[in-house]
């Protein structure tokens, strides 16, 4: 059994520890590309309204995975920038999932599927029209997971920040 909840300021140290596991787990797998490493600033941030971190709680209240939901009140040209998608008719609010992030010890038990189910009731619950993230390209079990949750591939795009192929996946809600 896991505990889900939203992260407040007091929970950022935490989100870093994970982040910090995760990202040498990568590294012993050659797969570091997937994920850009942030700071506090960063998760500090994000845990504020409109957007909010998801937390996965182990029963002895341990950190064990989270994602960032971000809200935006209108869809940033440059996160699909590249894409054939006309972003002018998108102006009702987007919502962006993004670094989930999921401890090694905890990976294979569906949290980031139920994340990604959470992070849709979320959206829902906003009344968000649109759904949106980016996956790294050679990510395929994420990719899988989040089309096994409805959303559908519309292009792929390079990041500018760290040069990576990243897929762009999009749902549509009716609201």
């Amino acid at each position: 059994m896991v505990d889900f909840s939203f992260l407040s300021a007091d929970h950022v140290e935490e989100s870093l520890v994970l982040q910090s596991h995760v990202l040498a787990d990568l590294k012993r797998h050659g797969q570091e590309h997937f994920i850009i490493e942030r700071t506090a600033n960063y998760f500090k941030r994000h845990i504020q309204n409109p957007s909010a971190i998801l937390g996965v709680r182990t029963p002895k209240g341990e950190l064990m995975a989270q994602s960032i939901f971000h809200h935006s009140s209108a869809l940033n040209p440059d996160y699909i920038k590249g894409l054939s998608l006309d972003t002018h008719k998108i102006c009702d609010p987007v919502s962006i999932l993004q670094g989930a992030i999921i401890h090694p010890e905890a990976q294979g038990q569906g949290l980031l599927s139920r994340m990604i189910e959470a992070w849709l009731g979320w959206a829902e619950e906003k009344e968000y029209k649109h759904i949106l993230t980016r996956i790294e390209a050679h990510n395929e079990k994420s990719l899988s997971v989040f089309k096994k949750a409805g959303l559908a591939e519309i292009g792929t795009v390079v990041d500018a920040r760290d040069n990576a192929n990243v897929v762009v996946l999009y749902k549509r809600r009716d609201v």
